[in-house]
């Protein structure tokens, strides 16, 4: 055979596999970000991956480069996302140092936790005074979201956020060695339940002054064990079935100064607690309405108290101080409140400064409040 023919086999055959390979890698696109972070994103079967550090919206968008899976909608001022998300860097919306600029993420669902933003360990997703919803935003007559799903195994971080639509039973939002950060924001329109806390350690996880909201079941779903206390702290809890449900394994809860039902919490299995707490400001002063300073203050339950515990403080420059009280402890068998059975309230209230001290009546720890206590100094000169 001659040897042009050979070389022009060979030739063809280089042809062939390149274009194989460039099969092969076809769908997948990475960029860098413009603004010179690291931010390498990758389309791969559907899922859009977050490889680098401090990625934005925009910049999914500029390496993605198609409009069908990943877009900014002018009309909408929203970025639309038909894909699921997997973040191994980091993802940040929006801007934790403006408030006015705020993001939109819309994602495209078909059905109850289709689509699904995934946190791996180590990487962090964040959202500053922004939205993410789905495009439906719309519930159908069996009281679906078609909502996406949150899998965390690395860090969430929320200030001033909206998650909207959640298919929350799906998803676990904080699972296991995963740590959150949540402050003013809102977990709503969700159907079964706004956020779900799987077997976390309380000391990863701050909820402070923030509502979670759900159309269907539960407001709030822990499950244990865990290793520390959880806590939620200011926040606003409602579902239909209950505004906190406990699923169980030993999992200890403290609510404090949380707007919830009383009636509305509930267990799914035999142990776990869940410890109602408020906070209450005493002001300390004298017969004549001076604020009295460095004054310890004493809150011990009463003795019929089911689950008695004593709190003290001390009052600062303005005779102020402010102790977190017990009102009850929920379990499986006692829910709500059963006074002698699981209340830690009412409490017997005793001042003292330096060798002199004042019973001064009791304080029912049922919600949070303030109250005046006036004492009358011995020995002192008019």
């Amino acid at each position: 055979m001659p040897r042009h023919i050979h070389i022009l086999s060979a030739v063809i055959a280089i042809g062939i596999l390149i274009v194989a390979i460039l099969g092969l890698n076809r769908g997948e696109k990475q960029s860098s970000s413009p603004s010179g972070h690291d931010s390498e994103v990758r389309l791969s079967d559907g899922t859009i991956y977050v490889r680098g550090k401090a990625v934005t919206l925009s910049a999914i968008e500029a390496a993605v480069k198609d409009s069908e899976v990943f877009r900014f909608d002018e009309s909408k001022g929203a970025y639309y996302c038909n894909a699921n998300i997997e973040v191994s860097g980091s993802l940040v919306i929006g801007d934790p140092g403006n408030a006015e600029k705020k993001e939109i993420l819309e994602i495209r669902t078909f059905a109850c936790g289709d689509r699904s933003i995934r946190i791996q360990p180590g990487a962090a997703f964040k959202v500053f005074h922004s939205e993410v919803a789905t495009v439906l935003r719309a519930f159908d007559e069996k009281l679906c979201a078609r909502g996406y799903t949150i899998f965390n195994d690395g860090r969430l971080e929320l200030e001033g956020a909206t998650m909207a639509f959640l298919s929350g039973n799906f998803g676990r939002t904080v699972r296991g060695n995963a740590s959150a950060r949540i402050s003013k924001s809102r977990f709503v329109d969700t159907d079964d339940n706004s956020f779900f806390a799987d077997n976390v350690h309380g000391s990863k996880v701050e909820i402070v002054d923030s509502e979670f909201i759900s159309r269907g079941n539960h407001g709030f779903v822990v499950i244990g064990p865990g290793t520390e206390v959880l806590r939620l702290i200011r926040c606003k809890l409602r579902g239909a079935a209950s505004d906190i449900h406990h699923g169980g394994k030993d999992a200890d809860v403290v609510l404090q100064d949380c707007d919830f039902r009383k009636d509305k919490i509930s267990f799914n299995q035999l142990n776990g607690e869940i410890v109602v707490k408020w906070s209450v400001e005493f002001s300390v002063k004298d017969e004549q309405g001076t604020p009295l300073s460095n004054a310890q203050v004493t809150a011990s339950s009463h003795e019929d108290c089911g689950k008695p515990e004593t709190v003290s403080g001390l009052t600062d420059g303005d005779g102020k101080a402010t102790l977190i009280l017990t009102e009850f402890v929920a379990s499986p068998f006692n829910p709500s409140r059963l006074d002698v059975v699981n209340n830690s309230t009412p409490h017997n209230l005793l001042v003292k400064i330096e060798e002199q001290e004042w019973k001064i009546g009791t304080v029912e720890a049922a919600g949070t409040q303030s109250k005046e206590l006036a004492v009358e100094r011995k020995g002192r000169r008019p």
